[in-house]
């Protein structure tokens, strides 16, 4: 974070080109521009590392639409593909555990 601080100090002199202050610091043009349009945006913390992690993963879906399959099919077992793709479209996945049906005397 001080780096990029000093990076940016250095260019507002104008004493060096984009090109020599990315060699300096060991990074790309592309990455020196990122830092520039974050800082004239005017957030406080343009400096900061953001994370790379990816906001979903497609595996994971399918994952979890597997273990709704397996529990619909489990709960459900006389339904063909086309009444189970139905049931998990109506968003019923969460109600594929097995519920306790009350008597009519209770």
């Amino acid at each position: 974070m001080e780096e990029r601080i000093a990076l940016f100090r250095e260019y507002e002199t104008g004493a060096f080109s984009v090109t020599e202050l990315c060699a300096r610091y060991g990074i790309s043009r592309e990455t020196f521009y990122v830092w520039k349009r974050r800082r004239a945006s005017g957030e406080p913390h343009w400096f900061e590392e953001r994370s790379h992690a990816v906001e979903s993963c497609p595996h994971a879906t399918a994952s979890q639409l597997a273990d709704c399959l397996i529990a619909t099919r489990r709960r459900f077992p006389h339904f063909g593909p086309k009444k189970v793709k139905a049931w998990l479209e109506r968003g019923r996945p969460r109600s594929t555990g097995l519920r306790r049906r009350r008597s009519a005397t209770s």
